[in-house]
């Protein structure tokens, strides 16, 4: 099917600096539409090693089907070219910073806007992402000896942001991870105290034994 004939919801455009209106990023918010803007992608090489012109991807993500006439039309208004359908929104959330592609330049996803309501940092994750940040945050509550939920949560808060809604949105696993933590050790004290104690018991029973404290 050509792009032209394709109706969904989700399309990407490119913007270049010296052919939009000043104003551009406040007319796209006009449209009242979930929308992302790459940081400005200066960086680029084409195949034979000359730069690229400097551009951002965007992405709007209506709360309707449009056609490629009525997309084109809308972006025209803030100077958009050659609206393509989104094949995968996530795919094309982290081609905006080039994610997964480290051939190319890479750029920082804290500098992607949102418009509309739109939450890059989530749709940036995908499930691998999710699970390698979760073996990568139980990792480090085992290497420093975090036992408390709270203090996981406020290291996040304090030194890992990007950890922190990946940690509130598996509260069951994490603080089972605690207790379980926390049990063991705590077991294994007591283990300790109890065969220290039979120690000294046994050296107690024997003729001539120094006095022990505890």
């Amino acid at each position: 099917m050509d792009n032209k004939d394709k109706r969904t919801r989700n399309w990407t455009t490119i913007v270049y600096p010296d052919s939009c209106p000043e104003n551009w990023t406040d007319r796209l918010a006009e449209l009242c539409a979930p929308a992302f803007v790459s940081p400005l992608h200066d960086r680029d090489m084409n195949p034979d090693g000359t730069p690229k012109k400097p551009h951002w991807h965007v992405i709007i993500a209506f709360y309707a089907i449009k056609s490629y006439s009525q997309v084109a039309e809308m972006v025209k208004t803030f100077g958009g070219v050659n609206p393509q359908p989104c094949t995968t929104l996530v795919g094309t959330a982290r081609y905006l910073i080039h994610k997964d592609n480290p051939e190319k330049a890479q750029y920082d996803p804290k500098d992607v806007q949102c418009f509309c309501g739109a939450d890059y940092e989530n749709l940036l994750l995908t499930p691998t992402d999710i699970r390698q940040a979760l073996r990568d945050i139980v990792s480090f509550m085992r290497d420093n000896g975090i036992q408390y939920y709270d203090d996981l949560l406020n290291y996040c808060l304090d030194h890992k942001l990007e950890w922190f809604d990946i940690a509130a949105k598996n509260t069951l696993m994490l603080r089972s991870y605690c207790v379980s933590k926390a049990t063991k050790e705590k077991a294994a004290k007591e283990k300790d105290y109890v065969r220290r104690i039979d120690t000294i018991s046994n050296r107690s029973t024997q003729p001539d034994s120094p006095e022990l404290n505890i």
